[in-house]
């Protein structure tokens, strides 16, 4: 899946590859960097300071990333506007490594079923991959925020805290809310003691606020911690606003839904079905809260929250999708899982259609070099509307011509004069900007903007873009022999705002809904498209056109182009899944391994009594489970090793395992007897030939050691845990039953006592062993659902457990007994300092 997320951030940045007013700085920066190094007086930033500073940070590991490519574009004399497709994707590339990190720790933690969907859910959507490669100041806290959840999920405490401290410090201190709700509940669960917290987010906060005041402080030519302006002029001094307020709940009923398109109405499923997204969603969500609170809201604010929200659609996706041949209305639900995809690309591909002609002065500036020669003197220069869309000094191509963004000129004035050409804002040919023009200058070209969007139910798709003349490129006539541009030297306080484009209202821009459709439909579809991308433009001159049927084939081309990408990415991870295991070939090492397993204990005779139901406590079962269990059961190589490990446990899983020379010894004796096994051989010699172990038997040896053996937290802080320990003796958790799926340990606590066979729920028998479903109390402690596999031995529920962990990760895995009979192995993966270890495994059905 990785090809399909690279593929489609391709797709938006080639179709729209210019920027705007709010990634002005970070994209200029970047220029200057590349450009001009440590000439810092040539710096657009020191001209066009804008509101409030923003680091250099950022654009300093972006343009090292992207120099080396930059370099080689010059050497080999391409255009300068090949360097801004180069530093847009060093910074999706940037973007994309945490984020495809982050779906391989969803993989291990919650499946690949949900890894894949959370891949093509995506996708699906449009502002996550419209943002992923745009200089903004959002995205340039991204990949830090993507390894927060990386090492988070990983349980890797320290580098999350360094991480949160990074992305807050240096890039966005709002982030503080989200990082910091996850934190809390990190410490408040006991995962993360306060200790380590302060040991790690003291030299953490320290070294990145260093780093950022020296850095920084260099290129503003002052002492400065820019984030630290940023959080008091929009927090304490309360400023954003004058940048355009929202509704205290507009996050939620716009931004989110637009994100997410149609995979929001699935975010409930996931939460109900899957319990162990809530840690993920209600931090996202409370962040939003809280965040609401600043009245300046733009959806790029709260991008950050999208992962997660996303991974919660993602297992709703996968259980629908894993259901579907339980019957017909499954068979449904998959099929509105699926449909949910289709809708999305849909919409993305109409936004991105839109998006695409959203940058009249980057069209403009591109056209007018289309039409002058490169060895004309051309000066020329570009009013706010225009270098607000699109302009940057990527698209400035020719060293001999000169660029002028100088504000506060009056339309016709003796300055604008001085210039050969001009890009200008106006209505018509005939508007009030262009009068002054009329004898002096020419109009060579034109550049439309969004007027509205028109109904129509005798088209597909029953929707229209309007447009309207919006920029303008004027020629002079009267070029002054010996022009005189003195005035282009003062200093510009403000280039715009750094939070916000200018709003509708100031393009004066009057969108409106015309057609046939209702007048509710046209309102609520005019203002998503606003929401959406913010002022809409559209191109059009005597090369350009991009009106009605050609808007229509883009976007039926994008939705094609989307299909393509996703179906072939499919197509290969479905090629890839086959050559590694199919479920035909776990079926039948399964069964082999059953028919092989030597030291099975043949001879044990169960007492099945009354069946119940999960969650009686009634006893329905007055005599013990076992009947009969011959002498030399335990007395076989393994069942002996295993036999030995009983009592080097605590019960307890919040009471940390301390582990002496001689346990470590028993732990070697053990493994050392299950590889000794034909079972364990077999398994071992498949898991190699499908590219899922090393061939070297020590390696493997070491590998069984780390996941099933390996001490991890289960939650209070404490590394209390195994695999090995909580699947085959059962631990104690509070007052609760954890795990406990070993029939030797229930037979020999059935013997002392403490066991109390309540009845069964199902049982299966699949040839000597038989799987057993019953609820249990153990030590008067109470457990409604669990299952044991009765007479197997040891070697063979290790080799089936790790063959599944590792083939069918959080999933079901299908078996087959010695005789054939089709059983499954549920197994669960955990993940706890940057490691996977056997959170739990056990037969089902």
């Amino acid at each position: 899946m990785d090809w399909l997320l690279i593929l489609c951030s391709l797709v938006h940045l080639f179709v729209c590859p210019f920027t705007k007013v709010e990634e002005s700085f970070n994209l200029q920066a970047i220029h200057d960097i590349l450009y001009h190094q440590t000439d810092i007086q040539k710096y657009d930033h020191l001209e066009f300071p804008g509101v409030v500073p923003r680091t250099f940070l950022g654009p300093v590991v972006v343009s090292v990333i992207a120099a080396p490519f930059v370099a080689v574009s010059r050497v080999l004399e391409f255009p300068k506007d090949v360097s801004l497709y180069l530093v847009r994707f060093a910074l999706g590339a940037l973007v994309l490594w945490p984020l495809l990190k982050l779906q391989k720790r969803i993989k291990g933690t919650l499946g690949k079923g949900t890894s894949d969907w959370f891949v093509l859910i995506t996708v699906s959507q449009f502002h996550f991959l419209f943002y992923l490669s745009r200089p903004l100041p959002n995205t340039m806290a991204l990949p830090l925020v993507l390894f927060a959840y990386y090492y988070w999920l990983g349980q890797q405490h320290g580098k999350f805290i360094a991480c949160s401290a990074a992305a807050i410090l240096i890039f966005r201190g709002e982030l503080a809310i989200l990082l910091g709700l996850i934190l809390l509940g990190e410490l408040l669960t006991r995962r993360l003691s306060l200790f380590k917290t302060v040991f790690i987010a003291l030299p953490s906060g320290f070294l990145c606020l260093f780093l950022t005041v020296l850095v920084d402080s260099f290129f503003w030519q002052r002492l400065l911690w820019p984030e630290g302006e940023v959080l008091w002029y929009n927090v304490v001094l309360n400023k954003s606003g004058e940048w355009g307020t929202s509704p205290f709940l507009w996050y939620f009923y716009s931004a989110i839904p637009r994100a997410m398109g149609t995979s929001l109405a699935l975010l409930p499923v996931g939460m109900f079905s899957e319990r162990r997204v809530w840690p993920l969603v209600l931090p996202a969500v409370f962040f939003v809260l809280v965040y609401s609170f600043l009245p300046h809201k733009e959806l790029r604010f709260i991008i950050y929250v999208i992962p997660l929200l996303n991974i919660a659609v993602a297992t709703a996706c996968n259980r629908l999708w894993e259901n579907r041949t339980k019957g017909k209305w499954f068979a449904l639900m998959a099929l509105i899982a699926i449909g949910h995809l289709v809708a999305n690309l849909v919409l993305t591909s109409f936004l991105l259609v839109v998006s695409r002609a959203n940058y009249p002065g980057g069209e403009a500036l591109f056209l007018l070099h289309k039409m002058e020669s490169r060895k004309s003197n051309v000066t020329v220069h570009i009013d706010v509307l225009a270098a607000q869309t699109g302009i940057s000094r990527f698209g400035q191509l020719h060293n001999n011509w000169m660029y002028d963004k100088t504000e506060n000129l009056k339309p016709g004035s003796p300055e604008l004069r001085m210039f050969s050409h001009l890009i200008v804002e106006a209505k018509s040919k005939h508007g009030y900007n262009l009068r002054p023009y009329t004898e002096t200058h020419e109009i060579v070209a034109h550049i439309e903007g969004f007027s509205h969007i028109r109904s129509s139910y005798h088209h597909f798709p029953p929707i229209r873009i309007k447009t309207k003349p919006c920029l303008f490129i004027l020629k002079n006539k009267y070029l002054p022999k010996e022009p005189e541009f003195s005035f282009t030297l003062r200093k510009h306080p403000v280039e715009a705002a750094e939070e916000s484009l200018p709003s509708a209202t100031e393009f004066d821009e009057r969108n409106h809904f015309d057609g046939e459709g209702p007048d509710a439909f046209k309102s609520a579809g005019n203002a998503a498209i606003n929401e959406a991308t913010g002022p809409l433009f559209l191109s059009q001159d005597h090369q350009i056109l991009f009106k009605g049927e050609l808007q229509t084939k883009l976007t039926m081309k994008l939705v094609a182009l989307f299909t393509v990408c996703i179906v072939t990415v499919l197509q290969v991870e479905a090629n890839a899944e086959r050559a590694t295991v199919t479920d035909a070939e776990l079926k039948a090492l399964s069964q082999q391994l059953h028919i092989d397993d030597v030291n099975a204990v043949q001879g044990i005779v169960l007492n099945m009594q009354s069946t119940t139901t999960s969650g009686s406590t009634t006893d329905r079962a007055p005599m013990p489970l076992f009947s009969s269990v011959p002498a030399d059961a335990f007395s076989g190589p393994t069942i002996s090793a295993l036999l030995a490990l009983f009592d080097n446990y605590d019960e307890n899983c919040k009471v940390t395992e301390v582990v002496t020379a001689g346990e470590t010894a028993e732990d070697n004796a053990f493994l050392d007897a299950i590889l000794d096994t034909s079972v364990m051989q077999q398994a071992h010699q498949f898991l190699v030939s499908k590219g899922l172990a090393n061939a070297d038997i020590a390696v493997f040896k070491e590998y069984l050691r780390q996941i099933w053996l390996g001490q991890y937290n289960r939650g209070g802080g404490i590394e209390g845990s195994s695999g090995l320990e909580h699947i085959f003796l059962g631990e104690k958790d509070g007052n609760s039953i954890s795990g406990y799926h070993g029939w030797i340990k229930f037979y020999r606590d059935e013997q002392a006592g403490r066991m109390n066979y309540l009845g069964y729920m199902k049982k299966i028998d699949i040839g000597v062993s038989s799987v057993i479903e019953m609820p249990m109390n153990w030590d008067g402690l109470y457990k409604s659902i669990s299952s044991i596999s009765v007479s197997g031995s040891p070697e063979i529920e290790l080799a089936v457990a790790t063959v599944c962990f590792l083939a069918r990760p959080n999933a079901k895995c299908p078996l087959l007994g010695a005789d054939g009979t089709p059983y499954a192995y549920q197994t669960y993966t955990l993940q706890y300092n940057g490691k996977t270890y056997v959170g739990s495994a056990y037969p089902t059905y």
